[in-house]
């Protein structure tokens, strides 16, 4: 008899216990995955080119070309300066070598001793003072310094107190406008004082100075010195301030028998500060 087919649930187990054909299933998870990855590759790339665009459109040409401009004038600018202060450093040092300098020559020399007398001026009496000052005025420059003119003044010293300057800026005022106005009516009333040479100088016997009603005690005296005169460079002052020598504090005088000031005697002066321009 010819053979029957099997009937399904004649078939051999081994064909149903076959696994099932999964292949498809692997073959939608690769392509899957190949998806996403390419995806995210061209997100990268869109990324990258989208920057570099960016970057191409801001390097551009007209950007470079200013970007160079700018540096270009911030070097000029820096030499600029850098030169002018080149020039400014060289200017300094040649009028430091070939300008006149004038000073003085050692000391203040007291040429007199101190003189005091009563005085009557607009109803009170004042007691006023007066001595004598030598001391030699030296050009120790390269120039001549022309239109020369000195002066000391002396006044007593407060205790304590600082420095005179606004007594000496009216001292030096004083001789530039007189040198100035000199030189205003074709006159220079001023010495020319050449390279090494000095001349020497006399001052306070004439002139006498009235003594603050409210100092009744005088330590010490300051004289203080001033010199003005000019040169290619311009206008010059040389400032001097001295002290009298300290004296002893306890050998107070009358400055006159009928006088309720004292002052302490001394001999001489000693430098106390100096300044030049």
């Amino acid at each position: 008899m010819p053979n029957k087919p099997d009937s399904p649930d004649e078939k051999s187990g081994h064909e149903y216990s076959r696994p099932p054909d999964l292949g498809w299933k692997d073959s939608k998870q690769s392509d899957s995955s190949d998806t996403e990855t390419h995806q995210r590759s061209r997100k990268t790339q869109v990324l990258r080119e989208s920057a570099y665009s960016r970057f191409f459109n801001w390097w551009n040409r007209d950007r470079v070309l200013n970007l160079l401009t700018f540096l270009i004038f911030c070097t000029t600018v820096a030499y600029t300066v850098y030169s002018h202060r080149q020039w400014l450093t060289m200017q300094r040092q040649l009028e430091l070598s070939e300008r006149a300098w004038l000073g003085l020559d050692g000391t203040v020399q007291l040429a007199a001793l101190p003189q005091f007398h009563q005085e009557a001026i607009q109803g009170k009496q004042w007691t006023m003072v007066r001595m004598g000052l030598s001391y030699s005025v030296k050009n120790f420059g390269s120039s001549p310094g022309i239109g020369e003119a000195d002066a000391f003044e002396f006044f007593p010293m407060r205790d304590n107190a600082p420095k005179p300057i606004s007594e000496m800026q009216g001292l030096c005022r004083l001789l530039e406008n007189t040198m100035k106005s000199g030189r205003a009516t074709g006159f220079d009333s001023g010495s020319v004082v050449f390279p090494q040479n000095e001349i020497r100088e006399n001052s306070g016997l004439d002139a006498w100075q009235g003594i603050p009603q409210d100092i009744k005690v005088i330590h010490r005296f300051w004289a203080i010195g001033c010199i003005v005169y000019s040169d290619a460079f311009g206008i010059h002052h040389s400032k001097f301030w001295f002290k009298s020598n300290q004296s002893d504090i306890g050998n107070l005088i009358p400055v006159l028998p009928d006088s309720d000031v004292k002052w302490s005697p001394f001999n001489g002066f000693e430098l106390w500060d100096a300044e030049a321009d």
